[in-house]
């Protein structure tokens, strides 16, 4: 519950209520006279129902809380479904353990395959400075055709020959050589970080704990913004309370 101006919300239901059981439980504070009524704004998820009580008998928060404070019995249980079955748990730690787990693999997997990338990436580079360098795109315009240049690039060890043979002709240059001499060095130093962690158990935890820090202040935002938007929709609901709008009134069950 929340109070705002002398007026209070309910914006948040107890695990195992829905609609209709929230109401049954406002409609019995109806009958005990405590409530005089009760105004249900919500939109989708977001919680709102405003407690209208008989003029001169607003009571306090706390009070409120006291005499309409609900808990549900139910107890959970963590159930898990994977290749291997189902299993349950009986305490959020013990899915967290496997989580972790999990995420060290994936996490490890991520920075082996940024290794196999930037080798694949630093390869086609020297590739591409040698081409230029011994001049193999003259051969193309003695060439009947694209496949026989292919064919050429291929008997001449290079790795990446359709990749070279479709190269404009206006990249042959000096420049372009500088400039993947540059990329290389640039991927052969990230090459050795990615291949540094992926080769440590310390690192990859490192960058577990890294990327879910990143998660919390991404979530944090996130909650900041839901706050900001719940207390923008308080005082539009408190707007039109004083223009005499009402909101979505059930009927009492």
């Amino acid at each position: 519950m929340e109070n705002y101006q002398e007026k209070i919300f309910i914006t948040e239901l107890p695990r195992g209520y829905d609609a209709k059981k929230i109401y049954r439980l406002l409609n019995k504070h109806i009958e005990s006279d405590f409530l005089k009524d009760y105004i249900d704004s919500s939109v989708s998820n977001d919680i709102m129902i405003e407690l209208v009580f008989k003029r001169g008998k607003q009571p306090k928060l706390e009070e409120v809380q006291n005499k309409m404070l609900t808990s549900s019995s139910l107890t959970p249980n963590y159930t898990l479904i994977s290749e291997r079955g189902v299993r349950i748990f009986n305490r959020p730690e013990e899915i967290i353990q496997i989580f972790t787990e999990q995420r060290l693999v994936v996490v490890k997997r991520r920075y082996e395959l940024l290794c196999e990338e930037y080798e694949r990436k630093i390869r086609q580079n020297n590739e591409i400075i040698k081409f230029i360098k011994q001049k193999e795109y003259e051969v193309a315009t003695r060439s009947a055709n694209r496949k026989t240049f292919v064919e050429h690039l291929k008997k001449k060890k290079f790795t990446f020959s359709d990749y070279l043979a479709d190269m404009p002709i206006y990249r042959m240059t000096k420049e372009e050589v500088a400039r993947r001499k540059l990329m290389v060095k640039d991927d052969s130093a990230k090459l050795k970080e990615f291949q540094k962690i992926a080769k440590s158990d310390k690192l990859v935890r490192k960058k577990l704990v890294e990327e879910l820090l990143d998660v919390k202040g991404q979530l944090n935002e996130w909650l900041k913004d839901r706050a900001k938007e719940k207390k923008e929709l308080l005082k539009k609901l408190q707007k039109k309370s004083k223009t005499g709008s009402t909101g979505k009134r059930t009927k009492k069950s």
